[in-house]
């Protein structure tokens, strides 16, 4: 099955994260199609770039709880609108979450894209939050 993905990547990043790695992993479940992960790292710190569809039993939407990546077990401890997008923020024992929502269209019906991040406690939930919010598109298509 071909589904058509629209991948977000970040705007800008700290001066010191460089490139590591990416995949393209599936995303759960399978219908949703898969979820782009980056790495970064620079400094000692790491980051954990994730762009996908935001998928869940529920159908496609806005799921305030977490990224899809992560199992949508997060509770965000602050939230806003940043550059039109929801915007999300939680702090981990490892690090910190941030994911934004994404509204879209995708083959002329109603789509939830989200982007996500980890990272290794060194950013503000602010910087974090602004991170996603004004991450940029890029479209292909994937199996």
């Amino acid at each position: 099955m071909l589904v058509s993905m629209i991948w977000y990547y970040p705007a800008s990043l700290p001066a010191s994260m460089a490139y590591v790695s990416k995949s393209v992993q599936p995303l759960q479940p399978r219908t949703c199609g898969s979820v782009l992960v980056i790495e970064y790292a620079g400094s000692g710190e790491r980051l954990e770039w994730m762009s996908s569809r935001d998928c869940g039993p529920k159908g496609t939407k806005c799921y305030e709880n977490g990224f899809p990546g992560y199992d949508f077990e997060l509770t965000p401890q602050q939230s806003a609108v940043i550059n039109g997008r929801r915007v999300f923020f939680s702090i981990g024992n490892h690090g910190s979450n941030a994911w934004a929502c994404i509204p879209t269209s995708t083959h002329g019906h109603l789509d939830m894209l989200v982007v996500g991040i980890w990272e290794s406690n060194f950013l503000t939930p602010r910087e974090a939050m602004n991170l996603v919010a004004h991450a940029t598109l890029k479209q292909g298509a994937i199996r």
